[in-house]
């Protein structure tokens, strides 16, 4: 759409970014009543468009309860519902974890762990002597429930599609300096709104409003392999074990991700290919080919947190951002508290607030 085909228009707000964060934001303002306009423009090297979309509720190189995991999970299988109700369609899907355990110090230690959390007892169990399906190479493993994942890029092209025949979705790249700050509100173009919330992952170090706001982007690959041995069978899991994979359809899974803080670009490299297919041999004992190969870039934080709040200076301008590898479960939860804090001044979270960058 150009620029001379929008309508001037007002709306309570204006988000810049259309990955995970910015997309389920919209959702949330939809159901709590707001008008928005929703501008984005992928790019490559977004980690949105490279995203498995599976999510754990569990943090696995401590083995314990992810951060707010109960309330993660909770507004995840609501969001989910209300999802489905809108656009008839289910893009999340439940599934659990299976991570397998090759020594006996490794099943000591899930144990001594699990003992010291009482509030994975229904989460979690250990499986001994129990293979999950004799194609796999182990018998002893990890059962986590309540995970599963989202299908981002349908996800993220029906939204779109929705927002857009709404009238509310503009798909062209945001430019910072033509943003005008007014008195009460702001002006962007032939748009004016009340409020705007930038999204924008890890490119938020273009933003000049935000220069205080500092990220640890991660790179991230992933293949794209296929198996046609008919007998194989995930029953509903997904293998966890230095590797994520995850079936995608019949015959295609998703295997990943690598993490590299440096040469953050979108192009895939032989290196993370060969780890990739190192760690899938590991814990596949079928033949696989690998039909594709993809790049991404992860918003992550040093501390692991997110990043939500008000700009200190600059009434009604919010970012909303560093969600990283756990976008997918975190997303709902600060959706609802994020829309909270604007709409009656509830604090977020202290570990998410934009408040420790100041």
């Amino acid at each position: 759409m150009s620029n001379t085909d929008l309508k001037v228009k007002s709306t309570d707000f204006l988000i810049v970014g259309g990955g995970i964060a910015g997309t389920t934001l919209a959702w949330y303002l939809m159901k709590n009543g707001f008008t928005f306009t929703l501008i984005s423009y992928a790019q490559a090297g977004e980690a949105s468009v490279a995203a498995s979309g599976v999510w754990n509720p569990l943090a696995m190189k401590r083995v314990n309860p992810g951060w707010k995991m109960k309330e993660c999970l909770e507004e995840l299988f609501a969001f989910t519902d209300y999802l489905e109700q809108k656009l008839g369609k289910r893009y999340h899907h439940i599934k659990k974890i299976l991570h397998p355990l090759y020594h006996d110090e490794e099943i000591s230690f899930w144990k001594k762990r699990l003992g010291q959390y009482p509030e994975l007892h229904s989460q979690v169990f250990i499986k001994e002597s129990c293979k999950p399906n004799g194609e796999f190479p182990f018998d002893t493993y990890i059962e986590i429930n309540n995970c599963g994942w989202l299908d981002v890029g349908t996800y993220l092209n029906d939204s779109k599609d929705f927002f857009e025949n709404r009238g509310q979705f503009i798909n062209e790249k945001f430019i910072h300096s033509e943003l005008i700050i007014l008195p009460y509100g702001f002006e962007y173009k032939n748009l004016k709104f009340k409020k705007i919330v930038f999204c924008e992952g890890w490119r938020i170090f273009e933003n000049p409003f935000f220069q205080n706001v500092k990220l640890n982007p991660a790179k991230g690959e992933e293949l794209i392999i296929r198996i046609d041995n008919h007998n194989f069978n995930f029953n509903g899991y997904i293998l966890n074990k230095q590797i994520i994979i995850r079936q995608h359809s019949d015959n295609i899974y998703i295997a990943g991700s690598t993490y590299r803080w440096d040469n953050l670009d979108n192009m895939p490299t032989d290196d993370a290919r060969e780890e990739l297919m190192r760690k899938a041999s590991d814990v596949l004992s079928v033949p696989y080919s690998v039909v594709g190969q993809r790049a991404g870039i992860r918003p992550a934080t040093h501390d692991r947190r997110p990043i939500a709040g008000e700009h200190p200076e600059i009434k009604d301008m919010y970012v909303f951002n560093g969600l990283g590898s756990k976008g997918v479960f975190l997303s709902p939860y600060m959706c609802r508290e994020f829309i909270n804090f604007i709409q009656y001044g509830t604090p977020l979270p202290t570990e998410a607030s934009i408040q420790r960058f100041f």
